[in-house]
């Protein structure tokens, strides 16, 4: 291939990329020496990670903190959560061969720092993905109806949220992980996700963790639900 056309073929990668980013999809890249870092930081089951989410205008100073507190009460997986799932909806089919379907039962607690803290979440399932150790997302879980409560709510804040989200994880993958990336109307948005585990027992002892992600929001000044 030529200089000419390699530099084609570089332009337009980058020029899809920013086209993606500009309607707010995620397009995360994840190395190998990353993947090993995301599973290191990765929180039990019911350890509450606090993340601060800012939101605020691209032409403006002026900003809005969030805290973002999650955690994964309970953790299902295998025939039980087909079970679930199958009773959910008729309509639901079983999981491709060779996956699991895996529900999680999350928490979403939301509360601003400071007036006038009046800037509503449109919390939903979607923003929780499947992850495999390598790095890899794993695919959607494309279901008719999950179990109720479903994960999905108006965030204010003060309120507390809680429902199952549903993921697809491959069976030969027994430590799989679950990340979080925040949805919203926007015209920017930095920050890398905050890491779950899908197995294992819950958590001991303290209190919320603090996670090390700070999300910046910059909104176009229309709510976002």
């Amino acid at each position: 291939m030529s200089s000419c056309a390699s530099k084609r073929i570089a332009v337009g990668l980058a020029l899809t990329a920013a086209f993606l980013v500009s309607w707010g999809i995620s397009t995360p890249v994840i190395r190998a020496s990353q993947a090993s870092i995301t599973a290191s930081q990765s929180h039990p089951i019911g350890t509450t990670v606090a993340t601060l989410i800012e939101f605020g205008n691209e032409y403006s100073s002026q900003v809005e903190l969030y805290d973002a507190k999650i955690t994964v009460m309970e953790v299902v997986r295998g025939d039980k959560a087909w079970d679930m799932i199958r009773g959910a909806n008729s309509g639901n089919e079983p999981p491709k061969i060779g996956f699991d379907y895996v529900l999680a039962r999350i928490r979403f607690d939301y509360s601003a720092r400071s007036a006038p803290g009046n800037t509503p979440y449109a919390l939903d399932g979607s923003q929780f993905t499947a992850m495999a150790a390598d790095g890899r997302d794993y695919p959607i879980a494309r279901l008719v109806e999950v179990p109720k409560p479903v994960l999905r709510a108006t965030m204010h804040s003060g309120d507390s949220a809680q429902g199952w989200a549903a993921f697809l994880v491959a069976q030969s993958d027994r430590k799989p992980l679950m990340v979080f990336r925040e949805q919203v109307d926007t015209m920017l948005r930095r920050g890398v996700g905050s890491f779950f585990r899908l197995y294992g027992s819950a958590a001991n002892g303290s209190g919320p963790k603090t996670s090390s992600k700070v999300v910046t929001i910059f909104s176009s000044g229309e709510s976002n639900v």
